[in-house]
């Protein structure tokens, strides 16, 4: 039935069509595969290709007003013919497609010198190949914008998978307390360092990273096998676990709760 809305006369253009059905696919309602490959084919792209999405704002943290955003549009369309570009929710929203990462990376390097002179920021997501699915790759760029915006001030482009971790962490922070999830083990280590200025708790991660292997770790530490060997010793003491003997779910835990540590 969605078809009919393609003639639809309260949808004057093309244009305002395919925004239509875009602001539907962010908010997370179902589009017809059939009305987005129609639409797709116009433009010479397909529902499977390659996308990106990107998510623009001011980098003052203002809401960009209508004609900032027509002209900062104009601007950021000059840079390369085969984009989709609109306005949502305040923000400028751009979808690519990259045919491969070199061709990406050289777009970024453009967008990012024109949005040094524009005073915006933008975060970028990860690329997908399913159209449908784009209300969850908008999360992924706003959440490049939001924490590279708070991780990486000195930028004015972030890609969501520079800030994965970041993300995850901040998303667990919203619905529980992340020293909840944090091994009681690892909270005495972190006392620990700071305490003595040791870095035990890298030094146990690194260790889990590379599956508890001693020279690994020792290499990845610039670290004497020994030396490695006398730090673990005294980690199981202050942890009270043997770390050489740590089941699949320990490793997990005590891993995770490392990288939980260094932000708490």
């Amino acid at each position: 039935m969605e078809l009919a809305i393609v003639s639809s006369t309260e949808l004057k253009g093309s244009s305002e069509v395919v925004t239509y059905y875009l602001e539907k696919l962010l908010k997370g309602f179902p589009v017809d595969d059939k009305i987005i490959n129609y639409h797709l084919r116009e433009r010479g792209w397909r529902i499977n290709d390659n996308f990106r999405i990107y998510t623009i704002a001011n980098a003052s943290g203002k809401e960009l007003d209508e004609s900032q955003a027509e002209f900062c549009l104009f601007r950021i369309n000059k840079l390369q013919k085969d984009v989709i570009s609109f306005t949502y929710e305040g923000y400028i929203i751009l979808i690519t497609r990259p045919t491969d990462e070199e061709q990406n990376k050289a777009y970024q390097e453009k967008l990012k010198d024109l949005l040094a002179k524009l005073g915006l920021h933008c975060g970028c997501s990860q690329t997908f190949n399913r159209f449908n699915d784009l209300k969850y790759y908008f999360i992924q760029s706003k959440a490049a914008l939001f924490e590279g915006e708070k991780h990486n001030p000195e930028k004015n482009l972030w890609n969501f998978s520079d800030f994965y971790f970041q993300h995850l962490l901040s998303s667990l922070d919203n619905s529980t307390s992340l020293k909840s999830l944090c091994h009681p083990g690892v909270l005495r280590l972190k006392e620990h360092d700071n305490k003595y200025g040791t870095d035990f708790v890298r030094c146990l991660q690194i260790y889990i990273f590379h599956g508890c292997n001693i020279a690994q770790t020792a290499k990845d530490l610039f670290m004497h096998r020994n030396t490695l060997k006398y730090r673990l010793g005294k980690i199981a003491e202050i942890i009270n676990m043997n770390v050489q003997e740590l089941s699949e779910n320990e490793r997990m835990q005590l891993w995770f709760s490392c990288l939980i540590s260094g932000i708490l």
